[in-house]
């Protein structure tokens, strides 16, 4: 029973998703509307939540207030539609042959790599099942887990689909992110299917353009790269030419699971904005105004670009249609303020400055070049033909038809399009003129550059396709196109485990498994205490497990580099974490703003001497709760409740 409500209340954001996208697309087919709602969806449950929950300080609240106000609008919606019927009826022939083959066998292959592996950001302290599971204790808007009086500026929006899922369907926040990555993956196929039908993609080939978009990739399974210092993983394009990582493909991107729930933003934003480009309407406007909006707490590099892009697409309309500029000045101001002002009242990156980060992580290039400035490459020489072979690495056969779609593009009168051609040349010039100071997340914008140009090709080329020889070229150039990822796919579904390389191993960790025995019982006493809020002090293995089956805040300083922390707070932190094991105090405790303290028998026994007595102290004063347990039998630990900070 305890799960009931939040399930209604994901219930609500569907059902509402579902009518609302019924409303837009005009359409009373059942189907083609649940193949288009997943974007929806996702920009309800961020909106609704993060409104909410930012507003009242509180997770729940903002599901429940948030599925409200969703059900609300979809009751709006549902009224507006009620004179016209669903239609069920599903029509299928051979020619969707190809796409439903593409659908089920990338789905499955996603959802296995998803429930069994545990990639990028899911191991870390500061990863998202360790999010997901702060936001199941209540917490909103989330801070640092290691500087948790830091307010969080990472992309949340994931982790606020992933909590949802978590809290309605009774998961640990592990299995909530793997939920939600197959959620995303189902709905950004269908939304695809939907804006590249529209785009006028002949429907014997909505298969090979699904595939060319989400599941090709670049030359390095057969370019590879020659770099010793760096682990190499050619077939997944985990490889380094002349210390500069290649881009990666964007299946092994779409597990950075930010991104993923960005490219689904973004799909929904530009068919939308294709729609009330043909029809006109506030309607339209405003759902494109607020999906942009709720694009900026998924990923602010796709809410950025976007809007910029959207920009530039008006303000060429206003070129183009000078009689007009009343209306098209009033739709570009419309979306700009709307957009604008809900990313900064969803937070995330969107927050007031503050000296706790800093400031100049992002910095200005010149003389331009994304690969001068890559920070592994840290300015080391690199020629013309490393330069090459990085891009041919990261992009391959895509390089060779994003010049003949940017042609077609420009001759085209489809705003859309202009649309996606903006902002794939944005996304090659802007990590061109801007570097990051602290890591090579500026690559990110390459994602968008592919996956906009991806789209943009498949929509142009593909009607030329239709002659049998031109078809068979086209399967023939996204076949060859997708080894990479169908490597990928092998590795990480069919090959034992114990025989991936030591680069395979690096890239991509084994999956979680629920806690078991002892540390399943320090667990379920932290869980048990879901509003408390404080440091824990133990040992940087056992910190990061507590921070991903816990969410609670942790000394270690992990994964905190790239956000950015100010280099002056990590490097107190790192001084006092040095103090507190080797001479701790109750002063250092309060600086610390230690709440638990949690060490197994065996880690305490390793500790310095000093340490073990201050702990034996520990437990004898005033405030203090005993939660040991075991004694001195294995599997024991040592577990202090103290009070808060200043109490």
């Amino acid at each position: 029973m305890e799960r009931l409500p939040s399930l209604l209340a994901l219930a609500a954001f569907l059902v509402a998703a579902f009518q609302i996208q019924r409303a837009l697309a005009r359409s009373p087919r059942f189907w083609r509307v649940a193949l288009e709602s997943a974007p929806t969806a996702c920009a309800l449950i961020l909106l609704g939540i993060g409104l909410f929950g930012r507003a009242f300080h509180s997770f729940d609240l903002g599901v429940y207030l948030g599925a409200g106000a969703a059900a609300l609008a979809g009751g709006c919606a549902w009224w507006r539609n009620r004179g016209v019927k669903l239609d069920f009826r599903l029509s299928l022939s051979w020619q969707d042959l190809p796409l439903l083959l593409f659908a089920a066998c990338s789905t499955v292959a996603v959802a296995w790599i998803a429930w069994k592996c545990a990639i990028h950001d899911e191991r870390v302290v500061q990863g998202h099942p360790a999010m997901v599971e702060s936001m199941l204790r209540g917490t909103y808007p989330l801070y640092f887990l290691p500087f948790p009086e830091i307010p969080n500026k990472y992309h949340v929006g994931y982790n606020v689909v992933a909590a949802l899922f978590s809290k309605a369907l009774g998961l640990p926040g592990y299995q909530g992110v793997d939920v939600a990555a197959i959620f995303i993956w189902i709905g950004l196929l269908g939304a695809l299917t939907s804006l590249l039908g529209d785009l006028k993609v002949p429907r014997a080939l909505l298969g090979l353009g699904l595939a060319f978009v989400v599941f090709t990739g670049g030359l390095s399974w057969i370019l590879g790269g020659n770099d010793p210092n760096q682990y190499q993983v050619p077939g997944w394009q985990v490889v380094s030419i002349a210390g500069r990582w290649v881009h990666y493909t964007f299946l092994f991107y779409f597990y950075q699971h930010p991104m993923s729930l960005g490219a689904l933003l973004f799909v929904g934003v530009v068919h939308v904005f294709h729609r009330w480009s043909e029809r006109g309407g506030w309607g339209l406007l405003a759902a494109a105004a607020l999906g942009l909006g709720a694009l900026s707490l998924a990923h602010v590099m796709f809410f950025a670009t976007l809007l910029a892009a959207l920009g530039a697409v008006f303000f060429i309309r206003l070129l183009r249609q000078p009689s007009a500029w009343r209306g098209t000045v009033a739709a570009g101001l419309a979306v700009f303020s709307v957009s604008v002002g809900l990313a900064f009242a969803l937070g995330g990156f969107f927050q007031p400055p503050s000296p706790q980060f800093d400031a100049e992580a992002m910095r200005f290039a010149w003389p331009p070049g994304y690969l001068r400035y890559e920070y592994f490459g840290g300015r080391k020489p690199m020629s013309a033909a490393q330069a090459a072979l990085w891009y041919l690495d990261g992009f391959g056969v895509f390089l060779l038809v994003l010049p003949p779609a940017l042609y077609l593009c420009l001759r085209d009168r489809r705003p859309a399009l202009w649309l996606l051609g903006v902002y794939c040349g944005l996304s090659l010039l802007i990590p061109q003129f801007v570097y990051y100071n602290y890591s090579s997340n500026i690559q990110k914008w390459f994602l968008g550059f592919e996956f906009s140009g991806k789209i943009l090709a498949a929509a142009l080329l593909l009607p030329y396709c239709l002659v049998r020889r031109r078809q068979a070229l086209a399967y023939a150039l996204a076949g060859f196109a997708m080894a990479a990822p169908l490597i990928f796919v092998y590795g990480m579904t069919l090959k034992d485990p114990a025989k991936l390389n030591w680069g395979e191993r690096r890239a991509v960790y084994n999956r979680h498994s629920a806690p078991q025995g002892s540390f399943l019982k320090v667990v379920e006493i932290l869980k048990r205490n879901t509003g408390e809020i404080g440091m824990t002090w133990t040992t940087s293995g056992t910190a990061r497990y507590l921070a991903v089956y816990a969410g609670y805040p942790v000394l270690e300083p992990d994964n905190v580099v790239s956000m950015p922390v100010a280099r002056k707070i990590l490097n107190e932190r790192r001084e006092r974490i040095r103090r507190i094991f080797a001479r701790p105090t109750e002063e250092l405790l309060r600086e610390l703003r230690i709440r638990w303290v949690i060490f197994s028998c065996e880690e305490r026994a390793k500790l310095a001497q000093p340490v073990q007595d201050f702990l034996e102290g520990l437990k004898l004063r005033p405030g203090v709760l005993d939660l040991s347990f075991g004694g001195n039998a294995p599997g024991c630990y040592t577990v202090l409740k103290l009070a808060p900070p200043g109490g």
